[in-house]
C-alpha cells in the first residue's frame, strides 16, 4: 500500500525527488544495488510492467498521475532507488556526484527518536536534468 508521498525540490542541487512507501516483497529488492536510470519513456514502460510491487495497481494508479511520459524524458532523466529501512526514517536526497562515469547519488536519513521495527521498501524517484555524459555505473549511498 502506498502510504506516504513527498514532493520537495532541492534548489542547491536542482535535484526534484518524490519518496513513497510501497507494498513490496522485500526478497526482490536488492539492497544498496536496486538503483536504475531512467532515459526515455520506453524504459520507464519497462519499468511499470516489471510488476514487481505486491500493490501493483495502485503503483500504476501512482505514476499514471505523475505524468513521466515522452515530453518528460526530452529533457529530463528519472532515478528509481528502492531501499528497505524502518518505517520510522524519512529519507531526502542530498546531491549527485559524477565522477569519471560512476554516479553517486547521497540520500540523507532522518531517524527519529523513536523508531519501529516494521521493515518497509521506499521507492525514491529522483527527477534531474538530462545527464550530458555516458556513465559506468550507479549506486546511492545513506548518510546520517
Amino acid at each position: 500500500m502506498l502510504t506516504s508521498s513527498i514532493l520537495t525540490a532541492c534548489s542547491s542541487s536542482c535535484l526534484e525527488y518524490k519518496s513513497f512507501i510501497v507494498g513490496i516483497d522485500i526478497n526482490k529488492v536488492d539492497d544498496k544495488k536496486d538503483i536504475r536510470i531512467i532515459s526515455n519513456f520506453e524504459q520507464f514502460q519497462g519499468y511499470q510492467s516489471e510488476e514487481r510491487t505486491q500493490d501493483y495497481v495502485n503503483e500504476q494508479v501512482l505514476l499514471a498521475h505523475l505524468k513521466y511520459n515522452e515530453a518528460y524524458f526530452e529533457n529530463k532523466d528519472l532515478i528509481i532507488v528502492l531501499h528497505t529501512s524502518s518505517s520510522s526514517y524519512t529519507y531526502k536526497p542530498k546531491h549527485i556526484e559524477i565522477n569519471n562515469g560512476n554516479i553517486n547519488i547521497v540520500i540523507k536519513s532522518n531517524r527519529p527518536s523513536i523508531v519501529n521495527m516494521d521493515i518497509i521498501v521506499w521507492l525514491i524517484y529522483i527527477e534531474l536534468e538530462k545527464l550530458a555524459e555516458e556513465f559506468n555505473s550507479i549506486t546511492y549511498q545513506i548518510i546520517k
